[in-house]
């Protein structure tokens, strides 16, 4: 008898994972992303629970079926338990799984609720996960790679909030171009890899600001933040962007709110160009908006930086990101994450300038700023209490401000 209720437990699980298989495949199917769109799988998880828990982010967004949600949560509770063995491993491939059950685990939670006291430990995890790697090997797995281009919460969010640098600011993560299985014109790689580099890097230079700003530092703090500001506009490639800009088409805008502000919008041709233009976007317009503090700490007459061009660029940038929010809605969960700290950049070059122009023609800041409050608000779900004052907190976070506000709260979480 024993057998035989082991057998059928056996092939209950088995019929189980297959429905799990079969609705995630139809959850793919209903997504909005093409099918040369499909991020190509880089690690296989050995475990029968690792492979499970690969099926969870997928079926709990925007999932209904209470039934779905329950079995959902079980092969979450069967997740935490595999990732508790793998992380007492001591091989590669055990970091690997432990390394997938982190990443997932972070999406679940911030799925099933962002402001949870549970997605800091995983997003703290994860980035001990992959710094480990720096540690046990000389070159990281190609999913560590993977995961921490679309990790900065780890790189950026939580050192800034915690005003530090970023643990990863150093030559080994630095070098790190994007994955191999990234199937992307050399332009697109080429602003992706840059972009990373000032999500690892910028965190240093808010610091420094922040320290500059509130105290009475001596001559040499601020030519140390001066020199560093200026290593970091040099990461930059005019040639790549336009290269990559040129490759976008446009389509009318067809939200009406929006087509107020930019009645065009761009069209990517797939999500990884749409990542690396809107990544390189918002960490160019945060270092701009630093570069633009930093003459005021020093004596008058200075000439380090071009304030009166940097606002410029960053309209254009500001502009560009605007446009890029129709298809970063289309393509759902991965649009918002790329979009979340880039509407805080818009927010704060638009605090920089009179107005904001599109094409010579002025576009009204009472129509901007209360639409990048409202979807901002939307990509927390609509339970952030975003209004004006606290947008410009967060801008301010962002270029040495005090870290107060509740995007400094939700970096730390």
């Amino acid at each position: 008898m024993e057998v035989v209720a082991a057998d059928a437990q056996k092939q209950h699980i088995r019929k189980l994972r297959d429905e799990r298989a079969r609705h995630s495949l139809r959850s793919a199917q209903r997504g909005h992303l093409q099918s040369k769109q499909q991020p190509r799988l880089l690690y296989q998880p050995r475990s029968a629970d690792g492979r499970l828990i690969t099926e969870l982010s997928p079926k709990l967004h925007g999932e209904k079926d209470v039934k779905v949600q329950d079995d959902c949560l079980r092969s979450y509770t069967q997740a935490i338990s595999a990732l508790r063995a793998d992380l007492l491993g001591a091989d590669q491939s055990s970091l690997n799984d432990a390394l997938v059950a982190a990443a997932l685990l972070f999406c679940c939670e911030t799925t099933l609720n962002p402001k949870a006291a549970t997605v800091s430990p995983h997003t703290n995890g994860l980035s001990a996960i992959i710094l480990s790697q720096a540690k046990r090997s000389t070159e990281p797995s190609e999913l560590a790679r993977g995961i921490i281009y679309f990790h900065w919460k780890g790189t950026f969010a939580v050192p800034v909030a915690l005003g530090e640098p970023s643990p990863f600011d150093n030559q080994y993560w630095l070098s790190l171009e994007p994955v191999s299985h990234w199937d992307a014109d050399k332009e697109v790689l080429r602003l992706r890899h840059l972009g990373q580099k000032l999500f690892i890097r910028l965190p240093r230079l808010i610091a420094s600001v922040r320290a500059l700003r509130v105290g009475s530092p001596p001559s040499t703090a601020i030519d140390t933040a001066i020199q560093l500001a200026k290593d970091l506009v040099a990461l930059e490639d005019v040639y790549a962007e336009n290269k990559v800009l040129h490759r976008i088409s446009m389509v009318k805008t067809s939200d009406t709110a929006a087509a107020s502000i930019v009645p065009f919008s761009f069209q990517y041709q797939d999500t990884t160009t749409f990542e690396a233009a809107v990544y390189y976007w918002q960490t160019r317009i945060i270092l701009n908006r630093l570069c633009i503090k930093l003459p005021d700490l020093r004596p008058p007459g200075n000439t380090d930086f071009d304030t009166a061009t940097l606002k410029t660029e960053n309209v254009r940038m500001a502009i560009n990101i605007i446009m890029s929010w129709q298809y970063g809605c289309a393509i759902g969960v991965v649009g918002g994450w790329a979009l979340c700290l880039a509407f805080v950049a818009v927010w704060g070059a638009a605090y920089d300038v009179p107005e904001l122009q599109r094409g010579g023609r002025p576009l009204s800041l009472s129509k901007v700023r209360p639409w990048l409050a409202e979807h901002y608000d939307r990509m927390h779900g609509g339970t952030a209490d975003i209004n004006e004052a606290t947008m410009d907190e967060a801008a301010e976070v962002l270029v040495g401000g005090p870290l107060t506000g509740f995007t400094v709260t939700g970096f730390k979480q």
